[in-house]
């Protein structure tokens, strides 16, 4: 619908150029988290590897059962897991909540099914979610993107109250933004960082290591300095958690930060004061520099001096 060249909006603004167009707060916020999980390589493994995992269990009977059986003997205070939606972006920190809470079971549930499966196709399935359970690359993609989409998650039950107004939605994302910068520090990071290895290391998960050195191909070599590595595994995590808090801020202020919202919000808090009989110049400028002479100001200041007693 938005698309740059045929898109429904694009035609209709190429007939009206004053046309506004904007995604629904809820839709812009879909959008914004699905760029984030696009642009971080380990929060896509973390959500493909958990989506393989929710086919493996909840789409074949014998399996689910068996999880079952396991939960209830080894964590039955813990809830089920969670199916993970391929399609919607701000309903998956739930399904990661249940992979971590779960994690213990699901460990076992691989090394029963492994047993009890004939296919070949089925059985390389289970070992390959397996090994990836194993590693503590996939545990750390599913803890952070769990913690970052849990944010976004929040913002999007707020976004879909009936009565939001557009300079609320706005404010609320600020918010948002604003929480998650404050986690984008050291301080935070040490706490993650901690809290993290404790965990891993009871699900005796594999220790954390640096990815092989790779040299880029000569083409793509820029000057005489030797290629940058980091010195130790901490470092290394470190810095993909600072990108993925990047990716997702940015994303929000790609999505949320349009013309098209902006005007919208100025229209809405300029009948807001109109209702309140309130000094609305800045607000009305706006609307003078869209509709130009569309709009007899004059009638329309006469009809905001009316419109109040009729609200109430």
């Amino acid at each position: 619908m938005s698309g740059l060249r045929s898109g429904v909006a694009t035609r209709i603004q190429q007939l009206e150029s004053r046309a506004i167009y904007t995604h629904c707060y809820g839709h812009s916020l879909n959008l914004a988290a699905g760029d984030t999980i696009k642009k971080s390589t380990v929060m896509k493994k973390a959500l493909d590897i958990t989506l393989e995992m929710s086919k493996l269990i909840k789409f074949l009977p014998k399996r689910d059962a068996l999880f079952q059986n396991l939960k209830e003997e080894l964590q039955p205070e813990c809830p089920g897991m969670r199916v993970l939606c391929p399609t919607r972006w701000t309903v998956r920190a739930d399904s990661l909540k249940s992979v971590l809470d779960n994690y213990s079971v699901l460990q076992e549930l691989w090394e029963e099914s492994e047993k009890l499966t004939k296919d070949s196709e089925t059985t390389a399935r289970i070992i390959g979610v397996a090994s990836q359970m194993a590693t503590f690359d996939f545990y750390f993609g599913v803890y952070i993107s769990e913690m970052i989409l849990r944010h976004s998650d929040n913002l999007s039950k707020a976004l879909q109250k009936k009565d939001i107004s557009a300079a609320e939605g706005q404010h609320v994302a600020s918010l948002v933004k604003t929480t998650l910068q404050t986690m984008r520090s050291e301080s935070s990071f040490s706490l993650f960082w901690q809290v993290l290895s404790i965990k891993a290391q009871k699900l005796n998960i594999g220790e954390p290591t640096l990815p092989r050195k790779r040299k880029a191909p000569k083409i793509f070599e820029v000057g005489i300095g030797e290629a940058g590595f980091h010195v130790n595994v901490e470092e290394h995590y470190r810095a993909i958690y600072y990108e993925a808090l990047d990716l997702i801020i940015q994303c929000i202020d790609d999505r949320f930060d349009q013309v098209g919202y902006r005007m919208y919000m100025n229209l809405e808090t300029l009948l807001l004061k109109g209702c309140k009989q309130v000094e609305h110049s800045s607000e009305l400028e706006h609307v003078k520099e869209l509709y130009s002479d569309d709009i007899h100001y004059g009638n329309l200041e006469v009809q905001f001096q009316t419109i109040a007693p009729v609200m109430k």
